[in-house]
């Protein structure tokens, strides 16, 4: 009997040359398009004479695990990006400068979008107000700063503020770690929850950031481990492992709560990285035009997940306006916010990530990248990196 778990001879020693994942950024494209199509959803049932099936749905079925895969894979990503590089000179500068670049631009984009939005036309926003405070805090990535409330000014950018705190951690475990970084950012977010548990961080910066969800990451920081230590699964194995993770979730999402989230969601996205992560192939073999398709979906994830609630919002005007049905509400906005994303991928997020690698000195006057970073935003890299 052959067994389904092999070992590569890959050694750990020596620094791994990272390449584009294909079946990760496939992985990255469901989950950006599971989180806007639970918000599609929820806004069709505002429609006149929407189809309570739409309801059914958007409550009965677990959309927000996007953002869980999204956690798990930033974890994995990490540690992938940097095997073998943690040692070097000033590599705890390097990471963090590479991730601010990622990160911010865009984030900042839509965030100053939304709030000249809330300024100039405020009736067509839901829920957010403008306020200084409320800006500063989401720009900084600090929820509740200068007593502004704990969700950002873009509702979503939640997220955003836990990515930055593992971002953190993880420049203060390339400092004091070096290739142990993946340890030290454990035991660092494991002692801060449970300080968080005792009482001793009471602040609601603190309150946010040592919220057990945090675990996620660390999910995949393990992955990125199995992986560079040659733990892989044989495909078909993967594929089980993909039906146990289904099967899991169907039988866990009862208990579904913010306090359980992190292994209600979170373990079944930690299976699923695992299993797509063990369908790496060869950067040559041909994946087909859906599956090039799907990758570039995956490449536009960041952008598709912040701009999503845009192209939501203007299209549910526009057919409320119209009077028509809510299921062609669900299919327009969502064929609309796919395209649209490719196409503010290239048009936005590429030359946005471009500046700050050129203002950051990433790049020479010639264009040749300095800092051993992909050129494409992209490419290799979790969906807020």
């Amino acid at each position: 009997m052959k067994m389904v778990l092999t070992m590569s001879q890959t050694s750990t020693a020596m620094p791994v040359r990272t390449q584009h994942l294909p079946a990760i950024q496939w992985l990255r494209a469901f989950a950006a398009i599971s989180v806007a199509i639970g918000h599609i959803l929820h806004e069709a049932t505002k429609i006149r004479d929407a189809s309570p099936l739409i309801e059914r749905i958007g409550s009965g079925l677990p959309f927000q695990i996007g953002v869980d895969i999204f956690f798990v894979i930033s974890g994995f990503i990490m540690v992938y990006v940097t095997w073998g590089k943690l040692d070097r000179p000033g590599a705890h500068w390097h990471f963090l400068r590479a991730r601010l670049i990622r990160i911010v631009p865009l984030y900042w984009f839509y965030t100053l979008l939304l709030a000249a939005v809330a300024l100039t036309v405020p009736s067509v926003l839901d829920t957010a107000v403008f306020s200084v405070k409320q800006l500063l805090s989401s720009l900084l990535f600090i929820p509740g700063l200068f007593g502004a409330d704990a969700r950002p000014l873009l509702k979503l950018g939640w997220t955003l503020n836990y990515e930055m705190f593992f971002y953190a951690a993880f420049f203060l475990g390339i400092l004091f770690g070096g290739h142990r970084t993946p340890w030290v950012v454990f035991i660092g977010l494991l002692s801060v929850i449970f300080a968080r548990q005792l009482g001793w961080l009471s602040t609601l910066p603190w309150q946010v950031w040592a919220d057990p969800i945090v675990l996620e990451f660390c999910f995949g920081m393990g992955i990125g481990v199995l992986y560079h230590r040659g733990v892989r699964l044989r495909p078909l194995a993967a594929a089980c492992l993909v039906a146990f993770a289904v099967v899991m979730l169907t039988l866990t999402l009862p208990n579904l709560a913010w306090a359980t989230r992190y292994w209600v969601l979170g373990v079944p996205s930690a299976l699923l990285v695992f299993a797509f992560a063990c369908l790496q192939r060869s950067p040559d073999t041909q994946i087909g035009a859906f599956g090039r398709f799907c990758a570039r979906v995956g490449d536009a994830s960041y952008t598709l997940y912040l701009m999503h609630p845009f192209v939501i919002s203007a299209i549910f005007i526009i057919w409320r306006t119209l009077d028509f049905n809510g299921w062609s509400y669900v299919g327009v906005t969502l064929a609309v916010i796919v395209g649209g994303a490719l196409l503010a991928y290239h048009l936005i997020e590429i030359p946005l990530t471009a500046a700050g690698r050129r203002l950051a000195g990433f790049v020479t006057r010639q264009g040749a990248v300095t800092s051993g970073i992909s050129k494409s935003p992209s490419k290799g890299e979790a969906p807020f990196q």
